[in-house]
């Protein structure tokens, strides 16, 4: 009974060891490619008054024309945005959206979904983003 025992926990703990390298590590690999495939904005730049820049980039569209789906939620008062902006990508599969009609001197946060121009459906979203606009007055 306990040899029975002792290659029951051996091939228990083979076959967890096989479990872990083959059964996870595609999970491990997918979504590191999932996170990888999701546009991103990169740093806020080009702040304004009312108006701010963000450069997006999304490799897998590169060179393409798409629609951007970005979404904007004043953080102050919880009031969200939506718009869609045609844009064609460059070679590296970046663009910079400018946004503008925001109040002064508020924080936002932004995410975008893109899909090629004829495409049905839109990527994953993108890490949210925070940026402010300038105050009326300051440099």
């Amino acid at each position: 009974m306990n040899n029975a025992n002792s290659v029951s926990k051996k091939t228990g703990i083979l076959a967890l060891a096989v479990a872990l390298l083959f059964g996870f590590s595609p999970f491990v690999l997918d979504s590191y490619a999932e996170a990888k495939s999701r546009p991103s904005i990169k740093e806020v730049r080009g702040r304004q008054v009312e108006e701010i820049k963000l450069p997006i980039k999304y490799e897998k569209y590169a060179d393409k024309k798409v629609r951007i789906k970005l979404s904007r939620t004043n953080t102050f008062t919880g009031e969200k945005v939506t718009t869609s902006h045609n844009r064609k990508l460059d070679d590296e599969g970046k663009v910079t959206l400018r946004v503008d009609d925001l109040n002064p001197g508020t924080l936002y946060s932004f995410r975008v979904r893109i899909k090629r121009d004829n495409g049905s459906s839109y990527s994953d979203s993108s890490k949210k983003r925070h940026g402010s606009t300038k105050y009326i007055g300051q440099k």
